[in-house]
């Protein structure tokens, strides 16, 4: 952490010169920031490079670290990376994740439009069914009463027939 505050330091001391000496730079709206965010000078505008006012002597120069910053700096950079590449594979494994459910997805769509067909024919084949059952009532119906009917007509034909016989037996002695 200590090498850190130091870079900071030495930073925050680079940019107060640098801004004595570019008096535009950062500060939106000042009398040098001609249309590049509020940024004056003539620096390479919107392509991450520092004015030209920083690339001369304004700028200071990196002390060089001992060995316990350095190794310091190795650690946190280690640690940093390994959090990143962490990062990462869960990002993967997020992606991989989201790839399954849009496939999924797109498969349970598929099999529900399969089946909407299914069901609309399963549908008009129970409206036919009832339409059948009650037409079916109907000729049930029809059958009971021309049975009962035909019964009727049977019992009179064997009455009509029965009673002539008697007649014709007493008229023929």
């Amino acid at each position: 952490k200590r090498a850190m505050e130091v870079r900071e330091g030495r930073l925050g001391a680079a940019s107060a010169a640098s801004a004595s000496a570019a008096p535009g730079w950062g500060v939106r709206g000042s009398a040098g920031g001609g249309g590049d965010g509020g940024r004056g000078g003539g620096g390479a505008c919107g392509s991450g490079l520092p004015p030209e006012e920083w690339r001369g002597a304004d700028v200071l120069e990196d002390e060089p670290l001992d060995q316990d910053e350095e190794r310091e700096m190795r650690l946190e950079n280690a640690a940093i990376r390994a959090e990143l590449e962490q990062q990462v594979e869960l990002a993967r494994r997020a992606e991989a994740s989201m790839l399954e459910v849009s496939s999924l997805s797109h498969m349970f769509a598929s099999k529900i439009e399969q089946q909407s067909h299914q069901v609309e024919t399963l549908f008009t084949d129970a409206e036919s069914t009832s339409e059948n059952l009650t037409l079916g009532n109907r000729y049930i119906d029809s059958a009971a009463k021309h049975s009962r009917d035909f019964r009727l007509l049977v019992l009179t034909f064997l009455l009509v027939a029965s009673l002539s016989l008697i007649f014709l037996d007493w008229y023929y002695p």
